[in-house]
């Protein structure tokens, strides 16, 4: 009984030994003022964290470490824009990693969807140059095939009116369709859609938030859960608001 009790007690300190082998604290960057913004386990279990320069966001930065915590490659994302803000990022089963964000130049914001390769090098970059002051895509989805689908924001200002799409890139970043979607409920107000989701039939979920009237009292509006659901194709399918 006694060597099965010391056996026991040995094993349970072997155990927390290799796990306070395994963790780790590791600081990047050290010598800027980088607030960290997204952070993703990566294809082969290592992590792969993105953020910016603040307070000018002169660029972005993503680093891309082993499952220590050690750097394996980091990259500026930079260009001719005066800024360059990417906001999220998502991975395929290759490694392959896909940055939406937006840019500025002259004080006009365009969305930008980026691909890299596992090894951090840029594949191709696409920007798209809108009519409105600020536009930026505000999630991505990776696709099937290989390619992604991002949802875009489209604000006009001064009148705040807010349209949101989806646009959807081939694996070599050809643009093969774009969607709009407007309400026909005149019940929704301030509509913010901020996720996207790939459905199991290769469809899109956006989903976020909107005002809704109250039934009792239609002059005074509540913040409600919102969805919309749109088909493979990026056609609207259905909208639900949830009370």
């Amino acid at each position: 009984m006694r060597i099965i009790t010391f056996l026991i007690i040995a094993s349970l300190f072997l155990i927390n030994e290799i796990s306070g082998q395994s963790r780790w604290g590791n600081q990047y960057l050290e010598s800027y003022n980088a607030a960290g913004h997204n952070f993703q386990i990566a294809y082969d279990n290592g992590y792969l964290l993105t953020g910016r320069i603040i307070p000018n966001y002169q660029f972005t930065w993503l680093i891309k470490n082993d499952v220590n915590g050690e750097i394996l490659w980091e990259k500026r994302i930079q260009g001719y824009y005066d800024r360059i803000i990417i906001d999220y990022f998502k991975q395929n089963k290759e490694g392959e990693i896909f940055l939406c964000g937006g840019v500025i130049l002259d004080g006009n914001t365009d969305p930008l969807v980026l691909k890299l390769n596992a090894c951090g090098d840029k594949e191709w970059c696409r920007t798209l140059m809108t009519t409105s002051n600020y536009d930026f895509y505000n999630d991505i989805v990776v696709t099937p095939d290989g390619g992604c689908a991002a949802m875009v924001i489209q604000a006009f200002h001064p009148l705040y009116i807010y349209n949101t799409g989806i646009l959807r890139f081939s694996p070599d970043g050809d643009l093969l369709w774009q969607r709009y979607y407007q309400s026909q409920d005149p019940g929704i107000q301030e509509e913010d859609l901020f996720n996207l989701l790939l459905t199991p039939d290769n469809g899109f979920l956006m989903t976020g938030y909107c005002y809704y009237p109250d039934p009792d009292n239609p002059g005074l509006s509540w913040l409600h859960p919102y969805y919309v659901k749109a088909d493979s194709l990026g056609n609207f399918e259905w909208e639900v608001v949830l009370h």
